[in-house]
C-alpha cells in the first residue's frame, strides 16, 4: 500500500507568493457583482423604508460590500440625501452607515 501525503508533499515546493495568490483566487471566486435594481424594485424598497420610519420598525438591509453579501439590521435614524446614505442605529445603539448604492434588498423585521 502506498501512503501518499497528498497536497502536503507539494506545498513545501510552492513559494509563499504562490500560496497567497491561490488564497486570493479562492476569495475572488466567491465575489458577487452588484445587481442592478429596476424602478419597481427601488420603489418597493422605498415603501418598506418609509413604513419602517413611520411605524418605527426595525429593518434588515441586504448589501453588497466589496463583492460580498452582508446583512445589517437596525432602525433608520436619518436619511442623508446629499451623501446618499442611511444612518442606522442597531439594537445596541451602535451607529452604522449604509450607502444607497450598496443596497440589494430591504425587509421589515417583525
Amino acid at each position: 500500500m502506498i501512503r501518499d501525503r497528498g497536497n502536503k508533499k507539494w506545498v513545501s515546493l510552492m513559494l509563499p507568493e504562490h500560496v497567497q495568490m491561490l488564497k486570493e483566487m479562492a476569495i475572488d471566486l466567491n465575489r458577487q457583482e452588484q445587481p442592478i435594481l429596476d424602478e419597481d424594485q427601488i420603489q418597493e424598497l422605498e415603501i418598506r423604508i418609509n413604513d419602517s420610519i413611520q411605524y418605527h420598525l426595525p429593518l434588515e438591509f441586504t448589501i453588497i460590500k466589496e463583492g460580498f453579501e452582508q446583512r445589517v439590521t437596525g432602525y433608520v435614524h436619518r436619511i442623508n440625501q446629499i451623501q446618499k446614505q442611511f444612518k442606522l442605529k442597531d439594537m445596541n445603539d451602535n451607529v452604522k452607515y449604509i450607502n444607497f448604492s450598496e443596497i440589494v434588498d430591504v425587509n421589515i423585521i417583525d
